[in-house]
Formats: structure tokens, C-alpha cells, sequence
């Protein structure tokens, strides 16, 4: 998995057959999904896709966060924030509310014993979580 916070839309290609675009982060009154079949948009999508997976932030740390009890969820989190996401763009971006990710950062900032979340950012620093 990686993650690009910067991208409008997310999707996905299912044996370059099928492309569903996702654009509720571009327009949250949309019913959601854009489904392609045409070829060739599928294959433009494909190597867009291919491209920013070279730019994408890799998940890091997944082993060691079990340890902390973080789960993938709670990494998406503190990378997207890392990227300079606001709270209500990570909540967006990872379909949940922006109180969840208040209440997510609470309970890594206490599990790390970080005072702030800058210190939370050191610590996954540190601790290999994110990338510096």
C-alpha cells in the first residue's frame, strides 16, 4: 500500500477490463463512483497510475506500529498529516470523520506519551513510522 495525498480522485483497475474512479473527493455532492470500459481511458488510467505509484509515500513501519498498537489506519493518519494534510482532508481522503481523526491522534499521542502533535511527529520519526 501507499499513499498520495495530493490526488483528487482515487481508483481502481480490475484486470484492465474495469476502471472506478472515485470522486467524492472532488465533488462530495456526486453520487461517488465514475465506472470506464473504453480501453483506452482504462489504459491512460493505468499508467497514471503506474507513475504516481513511483511518487506515492510508502506505508512505513508496519511492523513496529503493531507494537504500539497502530493499525493501518492509524499510519494513513499520520502520513497524510506528515504530507501537510489538514485533519479535515485526512478525514476526507480515509472516509471518516474529522472527530475520528482527532480521537485517532489522541490516543496515539497518548500511546507515544507525546505532549503535542509535533512530538507525535518525532516520535513516528523515530520510531521509523514515517518518512523525515
Amino acid at each position: 500500500m501507499r499513499l498520495q495525498p495530493a490526488l483528487a480522485a482515487t481508483f481502481v483497475v480490475y484486470d484492465s477490463d474495469v476502471a472506478i474512479m472515485d470522486i467524492l473527493n472532488v465533488d462530495p455532492t456526486s453520487f461517488g463512483c465514475i465506472m470506464f470500459t473504453n480501453k483506452q481511458i482504462i489504459t491512460v488510467v493505468e499508467h497514471t497510475a503506474e507513475l504516481l505509484w513511483g511518487v506515492a509515500s510508502p506505508l512505513p513501519g508496519q511492523r513496529h506500529s503493531r507494537l504500539l498498537g497502530y493499525d493501518s489506519k492509524d499510519l494513513q493518519i499520520l502520513s497524510l498529516l506528515a504530507h501537510g494534510a489538514s485533519d479535515a482532508a485526512t478525514a476526507r481522503q480515509l472516509r471518516i470523520s474529522q472527530r475520528t481523526v482527532e480521537r485517532r491522534l489522541r490516543a496515539m499521542m497518548d500511546a507515544a506519551g507525546a505532549k503535542s502533535r509535533f512530538q507525535l511527529g518525532i516520535a513516528a520519526m523515530r520510531d521509523g513510522l514515517i518518512d523525515g
